[in-house]
């Protein structure tokens, strides 16, 4: 049985250069996992959302240059506390394992808030959070 599922990151700024799952079974590979692929400056086959849908609150942007790999990367820039998130949803099997993996890279977020993490949407599991890597990937 397959079950849809929505991969999604919380943080206040965060940089993520690209981003992978791999099946230990069958191999599941996200659509345009390294951002190149774009439409009107929008990365094919990922969506945003947030807590508060204000702009004035969460920006979401694909950038140019400075990539863990390759030449593009997104963005989130928070100016307030929001539960911001790029999302994409894929199809996985019941009782199979996943690995989640992504380089990140994050700043100025504050030690009583929620950093940059991979989450599984509806399921309540997410990465270890960060906070700052100090201008460098992650």
């Amino acid at each position: 049985m397959k079950k849809s599922l929505a991969l999604f990151c919380l943080f206040l700024v965060l940089l993520i250069p690209s981003l992978k799952a791999h099946s230990y079974e069958n191999g599941v590979e996200l659509t345009n996992g390294s951002f190149e692929s774009a439409e009107s400056n929008w990365p094919t086959g990922w969506t945003q959302d947030a807590y508060q849908q204000s702009s004035d609150v969460s920006t979401f942007t694909l950038e140019s240059g400075q990539a863990h790999a390759g030449n593009h990367f997104l963005r989130i820039h928070n100016s307030q506390p929001n539960d911001a998130r790029w999302i994409q949803r894929v199809q996985v099997k019941s009782g199979a394992i996943y690995k989640l993996s992504s380089w990140v890279r994050a700043s100025s977020i504050g030690s009583d808030k929620t950093g940059a993490n991979i989450s599984v949407l509806g399921v309540g599991s997410m990465s270890r959070d960060i906070k700052d890597t100090n201008g460098k990937w992650n």
